[in-house]
């Protein structure tokens, strides 16, 4: 687990992109949430009392710095493609452990590097399916949790006072995002679209 707060180090579109989650409201997030297994970076708090847990994680920068410099052989490119995949599934693993019956949903967030996500194919839905761990990359981190949280909301079958009140909530952080979006469309997609005219989309057809 990488704490953000401490994570000055980082690429500044991955760091725009995770700081986004502290426009949540106090009511929605809690951090370092506690869990039988550990302890998560975060987690989603939903009106039900239970968590989503969400834990950012930062795997084999070494390899997608590699990745995202030209000159690599075909040969090299894919050896580092399959670190990052493996290390990618690792993580999901770690991240698996926070849910529990009791406190979370049945399943958790690990969001990675956009390039990272963009790499890891059918590895996606093997996470999802056998570990309950939906893979994110950072840049549809926010959206997603929003979009989580009102579907979970409306699924409770709230009273329209209390579904308006979390409502008007997510409205204030969807305009926080919105302000943000340039800011982010510049600072995310740059690095990937470097990688993806470096040759990286053959490795997605694998």
């Amino acid at each position: 687990m990488i704490g953000l707060l401490g994570r000055a180090s980082l690429p500044a579109g991955e760091a725009l992109v995770l700081s986004q989650i502290q426009a949540l409201p106090p009511e929605m997030l809690e951090i370092n949430f506690a869990t039988p297994r550990g302890v998560v970076e975060y987690a989603l708090r939903l009106p039900d009392g239970k968590r989503l847990p969400v834990d950012a994680k930062f795997p084999a920068t070494d390899a997608l710095e590699r990745l995202s410099q030209p000159g690599i052989t075909d040969d090299e490119r894919d050896k580092l493609a399959k670190t990052v995949r493996a290390k990618v599934r690792d993580m999901a693993e770690e991240v698996s452990k926070y849910r529990d019956p009791a406190l979370t949903t049945g399943e958790a967030i690990c969001a990675v590097p956009d390039a990272a996500f963009a790499m890891s194919g059918k590895l996606a839905y093997q996470c999802y399916r056998e570990l309950g761990v939906t893979l994110m990359p950072f840049s549809m981190l926010l959206p997603f949790l929003l979009a989580y949280y009102r579907r979970y909301a409306a699924q409770m079958q709230m009273n329209s006072h209390e579904l308006a009140a979390y409502l008007q909530q997510l409205d204030a952080v969807e305009q926080h995002l919105a302000q943000m979006e340039d800011t982010l469309k510049n600072s995310v997609d740059r690095p990937v679209a470097a990688l993806q005219d470096d040759g990286l989309h053959v490795l997605l057809l694998q």
